[in-house]
């Protein structure tokens, strides 16, 4: 097992010092509804409505053969995909490697990739290991950057925000498409897309330019979905070949622990206002996940890619910070099992 990021550092390998200034040529994304929306329903949550897609936002997938522990792997992202994958100390055996160990089915072949607040396009423009080395792996995971701008906010803004949107479609298509013609030595790879969040004060948007304002953190993560959601849908259909994006879905599993605080079903947690003020077990800052919820990601990552269910495993001896309580265990390991097995975009139920 090799990784290629380093505890508390920025520089990875093939890091640069400045995001290339190559111009990219982007098709215009087509000024229509996604398909999502006719699934979209409104909840309502604390400080607003929140939209959230039922679960059946695309064709409800066949399943997969789940990946065996041992299948090389790459993770692609930036720091929240760091908490996930090395979120204890001990490196390079960091919290999700120690999980795999922990199972005793072999010995796992884990590589990383994580530049702090980098785009999937940072990644291919400065070809980091995730980009060059796509041939190595069976299983590639990708995170795209904090910062999405919902169809739903923007539907009739043309400037700079569809500009980046467009820009952010193009790398999905580009990532995809290279996982299934150069991945796996040219056989094709399974690809996963974990979906993330921004920070707790990021909700409001850039001012007059959008359709809607969202008036909560937890109303803008439902429409933030959605988008992921069809940059993933519209994905699949730009490239040829019938593979699916499989959604490692964060996003949604941050709407479920607010959702599960509001209405105080996380052990120890008051309600919604509780968990988000917290700092020391479920949150580490603004954005970036703390132990107990790095543990969650943790499992989240281990049942749609390995298809291990998460209840009754080892949460313990991980060299994190912090380790859950028993009831802290039980609430996140069934917490994932339940919202994967009703999620089919993640690929582990039909």
């Amino acid at each position: 097992m090799k990784l290629t990021t380093e505890p508390n550092k920025i520089n990875r390998r093939a890091f640069v010092a400045a995001v290339a200034s190559t111009a990219v040529a982007l098709p215009a994304l087509a000024q229509a509804t996604s398909p999502q929306a006719e699934w979209v329903t409104q909840r309502k949550v604390a400080n607003g409505p929140a939209v959230l897609p039922a679960v059946e936002t695309s064709p409800p997938s066949s399943g997969r053969t789940a990946s065996p522990i041992t299948a090389s792997q790459m993770h692609v992202g930036h720091s929240l995909m760091d908490r996930t994958i090395i979120g204890g100390s001990g490196y390079p055996d960091q919290l999700y490697v120690q999980l795999l160990k922990s199972l005793d089915l072999g010995t796992p072949d884990l590589d990383i990739d994580t530049v702090a607040g980098a785009e999937l396009l940072y990644h291919q423009q400065n070809a980091t290991s995730g980009w060059t080395d796509t041939a190595d792996y069976e299983v590639i995971t990708v995170t795209e950057r904090a910062d999405t701008y919902p169809f739903a906010m923007y539907n009739t803004y043309t400037g700079w925000i569809n500009t980046f949107r467009n820009e952010r479609q193009t790398s999905m298509d580009t990532w995809f498409s290279r996982s299934q013609t150069v991945g796996n030595g040219g056989a094709g790879c399974d690809f996963f897309y974990h979906t993330c969040w921004p920070g707790k004060e990021d909700y409001s948007g850039v001012g007059d330019t959008q359709d809607i304002t969202p008036t909560s953190w937890r109303q803008k993560i439902g429409l933030d979905e959605t988008e992921q959601l069809a940059i993933a849908e519209r994905a699949e259909d730009n490239v040829a070949g019938d593979a699916k994006i499989w959604i490692i879905p964060g996003t949604r599993l941050m709407m479920q622990l607010y959702d599960d605080a509001e209405a105080g079903d996380m052990p120890d947690i008051t309600d919604a206002a509780d968990f988000m003020e917290d700092g020391n077990r479920w949150w580490a800052d603004d954005i970036h996940q703390g132990p107990i919820m790095a543990m969650a990601y943790a499992y989240l990552f281990l049942y749609v890619i390995h298809g291990i269910d998460p209840r009754g495993l080892a949460y313990t001896g991980f060299d994190m910070p912090l380790e859950p309580t028993a009831a802290e265990a039980s609430y996140i390991q069934n917490t994932v099992y339940n919202l994967v097995q009703s999620y089919p975009r993640a690929g582990v139920v039909a």
